[in-house]
């Protein structure tokens, strides 16, 4: 099940979910927790510390060019996050700004990866992919993989 306590029905109240839903869902969340904190440190060991400057490259990598508020849509992250992120990775010499849309606001300019950005990403794709396998594919196996990349599908769905 999960490695939280459970809580104390008569202390917290009634709740929607039974105990055995709710064992589900802890062990969804906290097992989820813990796979992203084995990806984020074998990320970080490898020398790349930002896990949301990943999903802000990768967000990147699928399209040509993007502003910085289809970016935090697309990763959801807060926009002010976003921008300092934008920042880090233009200094870092990862993303260039291209293209002023509307005035000198940064938030309306486009940004995309650049040759090193692309190069960057690739690496870490990569990386994050054998994490992936090495930590849930081997665990789970193919098939069951496969099913709960497919649950996930159908609640990020849901959720739209």
């Amino acid at each position: 099940m999960t490695a939280l306590p459970p809580f104390d029905q008569d202390q917290y109240g009634a709740s929607l979910l039974n105990m055995n839903e709710r064992c589900a869902w802890e062990s969804v969340v906290y097992g989820g927790w813990k796979l992203m904190a084995k990806v984020n440190q074998g990320l970080v060991d490898a020398g790349f510390s930002s896990t949301p400057d990943l999903r802000v490259l990768e967000a990147l990598g699928r399209e040509p060019r993007m502003r910085i508020s289809d970016i935090a849509a697309a990763t959801h992250i807060q926009m002010s996050t976003v921008s300092r992120q934008i920042s880090r990775l233009l200094d870092q010499g990862l993303v260039e700004r291209v293209d002023d849309v509307q005035g000198d606001d940064a938030r309306h300019r486009w940004v995309r990866p650049t040759e090193a950005g692309s190069k960057r990403l690739r690496e870490l794709v990569e990386l994050r992919d054998a994490l992936v396998r090495e930590h849930v594919v081997e665990v789970l196996g193919e098939q069951d993989f496969l099913e709960l990349g497919r649950l996930f599908a159908k609640l990020a769905q849901k959720a739209d």
